[in-house]
């Protein structure tokens, strides 16, 4: 790599050969740093590594951006990685790693290349990888069996999470009432199976985190987000609608859920039957709601001004629907969803409601403030489809506030009346009734309140979403 062809903030090779120095020899050089795509919250770099002998090794850094720390430490994932390959997991091998403030400025991790697809859609769809589809759900058991079995004492350092709990904790962190999820977490608390023994989670296993080849499954990517606490949770996540990338599988939209429970259950796991399976996916729905909101959060204080967090935030509305749709499955409670339509309308917005609810945020002027900045920012000529897809991600932004300006008085409105039937003033009021049980039993209202609110949303942000 040349320095004066590299990005502004690339790795140097001066800094990544002190970096591998302790692993690979004081003799190591380093070539073709060049960034990687991929990465939601870390800097992805390829870069190729020559040993003193003359043998190289292709390697890929994650390395946190200066001044904004990930959510574990680069030496902790490392130890996780390692402790995951003695467990049988497909990991790729870790070269080094480094906490904040170490020999690339901030912390990161290198670790061998592999070789794979990863890209959601192409694994669902692709003919090339085809092959690897046909025992899809049995490797992903197998593998969640595995991770399982590393010992919770082996990685100093992860911490013990509720995934209820957990859920309560990103949205409080925002300060963004969403009561269409606490209807979720307080009926799922409510029919909690029982959790077992906690295990090492891996908190993101899902397709798009998996390097897929036409022999298998390489590697299971981003430990990030990795924890101690209820092994159903990966089932779960797995599972999520989100995750399966248009495809009609329950599992990452490719495999079957018999299958999946079948094989993780003969790999050592826990033997769980579809409702467990069903609660998990409920409950893991709700949480990807909840970073939704938690996402949107980091574009509105600033922290991450992004169009593309922007627009996660208008689409929680979409894990809301889809939460309360796994919730029959969940609870063993079929029930019909309500029809379309809000409650009745009224004059007067009650005191603290927000003018924009039940629509989330970013509101319109948000919106609007986003898509400008967008513009305004000089294109990145050397990424052309990257530059596309946030074009199209500006064009539904602005389709979203076009359709939400016309009636965002009038669903106001709707949505006061509604709290009011239900004794509250507003969402953060009606949050904290369902926290504290006072409306268990009115069950049924409340569901039909959370799915006529969410429908709302729906038509402005996903129009057809809940066909």
């Amino acid at each position: 790599m040349h320095d004066d062809t590299a990005p502004d903030d690339a790795p140097t090779p001066h800094a990544l050969r002190a970096a591998l120095a302790d692993a690979l020899g004081d003799g190591v050089t380093v070539a073709d740093v060049r960034p990687l795509t991929g990465g939601a919250s870390r800097e992805l770099w390829a870069l190729r590594a020559t040993v003193p002998d003359g043998a190289a090794r292709d390697l890929v850094l994650r390395r946190d951006p200066p001044g904004d720390p990930g959510p574990k430490q680069p030496t902790v994932e490392a130890a996780l990685l390692r402790a995951a390959a003695d467990a049988g997991v497909p990991v790729p091998d870790v070269v080094g790693a480094w906490t904040d403030g170490g020999p690339l400025g901030s912390g990161g991790l290198i670790m061998e290349l592999v070789p794979g697809e990863a890209a959601g859609r192409r694994i669902v769809r692709d003919d090339r990888v085809a092959p690897v589809r046909e025992r899809f759900a049995e490797r992903c058991g197998e593998i969640l069996a595995a991770i399982h079995r590393i010992p919770v004492d082996a990685v100093p350092g992860l911490e013990r999470q509720d995934p209820i709990a957990g859920c309560r904790a990103l949205l409080d962190g925002v300060g963004e009432p969403h009561p269409a999820l606490e209807v979720v977490l307080r009926r799922l608390e409510r029919n909690r199976p029982d959790p077992g023994a906690p295990t090492v989670v891996h908190g993101d296993f899902r397709v798009g985190n998996l390097l897929v080849e036409p022999d298998g499954i390489r590697a299971v990517l981003d430990w990030e987000l990795a924890y101690v606490g209820d092994p159903l949770a990966d089932l779960g996540w797995l599972c999520v609608r989100a995750w399966r990338f248009g495809g009609a599988g329950v599992v990452g939209g490719i495999g079957d859920a018999d299958r999946l429970l079948d094989a993780y259950h003969r790999a050592g796991g826990r033997r769980y039957d579809r409702r467990e399976l069903g609660w998990s996916i409920a409950l893991q729905t709700a949480r990807w709601g909840a970073l939704s909101v938690m996402q949107a959060g980091r574009h509105l204080s600033g922290a991450t001004r992004s169009i593309e967090l922007a627009a996660i935030g208008r689409r929680t509305c979409e894990q809301e629907w889809d939460a309360l749709v796994a919730l029959d499955a969940g609870v063993g409670e079929a029930r019909r969803l309500v029809a379309h339509g809000a409650g009745a309308a009224d004059d007067v917005v009650a005191g603290g409601v927000a003018p924009h609810a039940p629509h989330d945020r970013p509101d319109v002027p948000e919106i609007l403030r986003t898509v400008r900045e967008h513009l305004e920012a000089p294109p990145d000529a050397t990424d052309g489809s990257r530059a596309r897809y946030e074009r199209m991600i500006a064009v539904n932004l602005l389709g979203v506030a076009e359709r939400q300006l016309p009636r965002s008085a009038r669903d106001a409105r709707d949505h006061a009346a509604s709290l009011r039937s239900l004794g509250v003033a507003d969402d953060a009021a009606l949050v904290r009734a369902i926290r504290a049980g006072d409306l268990d039993d009115r069950d049924d209202e409340l569901l039909a309140w959370a799915e006529r609110t969410v429908r709302t949303k729906l038509a402005v942000a996903s129009p057809g979403y809940d066909d």
